[in-house]
């Protein structure tokens, strides 16, 4: 009985599939070298905020405080009905732009709240 049970567990989880994210909301995450000087954190800051800011998925974009070696831009999307993409699409949509922009790692922030890159 284990073994049939096993067998329609298995031949079900082919079909099950996490559900996909779709947040109202990103972070974006830009990490400096040790010394950077506010001129160059300014420049790839502008550069990422200008890159989001291009997204149609976008309503706002907020940048944090910045850090010693770190910034964070936090955006809010439009709501699920407008866009086209869901979160995760927008996020892998953009990320080689944002890691192509030079002298910084630039990424957006995963869901366990780590730095994804």
């Amino acid at each position: 009985m284990a073994r049939v049970a096993a067998l329609l567990i298995l031949a079900v989880l082919p079909q099950c599939s996490p559900p996909t994210s779709n947040r109202n909301g990103s972070v974006v995450i830009i990490e400096l070298p040790p010394g950077a000087s506010a001129a160059e954190i300014r420049r790839v800051t502008d550069q990422a905020a200008a890159i989001i800011r291009a997204a149609p998925e976008v309503k706002q974009l907020f940048e944090d405080p910045p850090r010693p070696g770190f910034v964070s831009l936090t955006i809010t999307l439009k709501p699920a009905r407008e866009r086209a993409r869901t979160s995760a699409e927008f996020e892998r949509a953009y990320t080689p732009a944002l890691q192509a922009i030079a002298g910084a790692r630039v990424s957006f922030r995963t869901q366990s709240d780590e730095p994804g890159r």
